[in-house]
């Protein structure tokens, strides 16, 4: 985690870019945790959709981002996350404000387990940091919770400093 804060600390000098942080995050996550994948996503000033900024998928070693998730498409989750709780969906087929991803993207991709910690900024929830596991489920413990919830303080600093756009 010391390496991303200092990247935190050359993306406000201006020697790291955004998406380099990014990576660099999402890349720790799936080390410490072990999930398959994990991303960071920023959430409109609406608050009726979220857009990755870097997905991970060990499976490939790929990264991605870009993709737009849409509040009309997925009200339960939207609902869920909007609060600025911990969404811990061990097994998220079956989790009342997860399972309404199983046919457009937990099937397609294979996912089994969720875990999403918001980014608060000010009180309101500016992104989320997901993990996800495919094949298999994984059953959160308060270990990974910790190590998530301390990654999305340090992206709060990124957040509030207007380095990323919803």
């Amino acid at each position: 985690m010391e390496h991303i804060k200092e990247k935190v600390i050359g993306l406000t000098k201006g020697t790291v870019s955004v998406d380099e942080l990014f990576q660099a995050v999402t890349q720790d996550i799936v080390a410490k945790i072990g999930s398959t994948r994990a991303s960071v996503w920023v959430m409109n000033e609406h608050r009726d959709s979220i857009t990755s900024l870097d997905l991970i998928d060990t499976r490939t070693g790929e990264h991605s981002k870009g993709v737009a998730l849409h509040k009309e498409d997925f009200p339960e989750y939207f609902d869920a996350i909007i609060t600025g709780d911990v969404m811990i969906a061990s097994d998220a087929l079956s989790h009342p404000a997860t399972s309404c991803f199983n046919e457009l993207y937990f099937d397609p991709l294979d996912i089994k387990s969720l875990l999403d910690v918001p980014i608060l900024v000010g009180g309101q929830v500016a992104g989320v940091l997901c993990c996800e596991n495919c094949e298999n489920r994984i059953y959160w413990n308060e270990e990974h919770i910790t190590f998530l919830q301390a990654m999305g303080t340090m992206l709060n600093i990124v957040f509030k400093l207007g380095k990323v756009a919803g």
